[in-house]
């Protein structure tokens, strides 16, 4: 079974964006910071941002939230 991991390797899918080929985690991983500053860009302008509790964790959740629901829309078979 361990000799198997290695294969996994290929699945992954891979996008040509200016000639350069990248892992659709990377731009995932880009989409859900993009994401995550509209959404506190939104909060400052609706004033909601001062009464977040734990604010690195919130924004955290909102990367990693954003970051995956990118994924599972994008890139799930």
């Amino acid at each position: 079974m361990v000799v198997l991991i290695p294969l996994l390797t290929g699945c992954d899918p891979i996008f040509d964006v200016g000639g350069a080929f990248f892992p659709a985690w990377i731009i995932c991983l880009f989409a859900g910071g993009l994401a995550t500053l509209l959404i506190r860009e939104i909060l400052n302008w609706l004033e909601l941002d001062e009464r977040l509790l734990w604010r690195p964790l919130s924004y955290l959740g909102c990367f990693l939230a954003t970051s995956t629901w990118t994924w599972l829309y994008f890139f799930s078979t």
